[in-house]
C-alpha cells in the first residue's frame, strides 16, 4: 500500500489480515536521507523484519507510480537495507 503513512500498526495489521495475503507491504516516508522510503510487511499474524517478495513488488509499485530512481529503502529497526536501480523496464535490487 503506497503512502501508508496515516495507518497505525494496528489498521495495518487488520488491513493485512483483511486482504488475507501471504504479505502485505505498506510504503511510509523514511526515517533518514538515505533512503527515498520505508516499507513494514504485515502477513495477517505478524510483522516481517524482511521478505524479497514484498520488497521487491514494492520497488516496482514506487516505481511504477512515479517515485524517483531509488537510493535505499529500509525496514524499521533492522540493519537490512536494499539499493535499488531502475534501468529502462528492469529493476535490480542489490544490498
Amino acid at each position: 500500500m503506497l503512502e501508508a503513512d496515516g495507518l497505525g500498526t494496528e489498521e495495518m495489521r487488520r488491513f493485512a489480515a483483511w486482504t488475507n495475503l501471504s504479505e502485505t507491504a505498506f510504503v511510509l516516508p523514511p526515517t533518514g536521507p538515505e533512503a527515498d522510503y520505508r516499507v513494514r510487511i504485515l502477513t495477517p499474524a505478524q510483522e516481517l523484519p524482511f521478505a524479497g517478495h514484498p520488497t521487491l513488488g514494492t520497488c516496482h509499485a514506487w516505481l511504477k507510480a512515479g517515485g524517483p530512481r531509488v537510493k535505499r529503502t529500509s525496514s524499521p529497526g533492522r540493519s537490512c537495507a536494499a539499493t535499488a536501480r531502475s534501468a529502462a523496464r528492469s529493476t535490480a535490487i542489490t544490498g
